[in-house]
């Protein structure tokens, strides 16, 4: 039986940086899943980032910087990133939103695969359309 736990919230921005105690993960957790927005790319941080002073902090961006491919990698590779206190769990990375740029969709999740190796699989797709979804997996 597999449950599907919540463990935060971004008050309906499209990205995230996690505060200290965040996300809680329960003890019998075997897989930690991140989902990324495209919406929020090409857009200030300071609009759609929650938190986003720890965002710029965990990324080097800064406030008023567009939210870009590049800064992904360091938000999921960082000790203070999407993944602290994922622990020895599998890693997966959901990106949605791609109905709003599919090519975009296609090009963070190979930057995610390059650069990010602790990362299992990446998801592609619209969690609120009919789009079918595209997994990158690890070999």
């Amino acid at each position: 039986m597999s449950v599907i736990v919540e463990a935060d919230g971004a008050r309906c921005l499209p990205l995230k940086a996690p505060g200290a105690s965040e996300p809680v993960i329960p003890s019998a957790t075997t897989t930690v899943i991140s989902v990324i927005g495209i919406s929020a790319f090409g857009k200030p941080i300071k609009d759609t980032v929650f938190r986003p002073e720890q965002f710029c902090s965990i990324t080097g961006a800064e406030l008023d910087d567009n939210v870009s491919t590049n800064l992904i990698p360091s938000l999921i590779n960082h000790k203070n990133g999407a993944f602290q206190n994922a622990g020895p769990n599998r890693r997966i990375v959901v990106i949605n939103q791609a109905d709003v740029n599919e090519d975009l969709g296609d090009e963070l999740a190979c930057l995610i695969m390059q650069e990010c190796p602790l990362i299992s699989s990446v998801v592609v797709g619209s969690l609120q359309s009919n789009q079918e979804l595209l997994v990158w997996r690890r070999p």
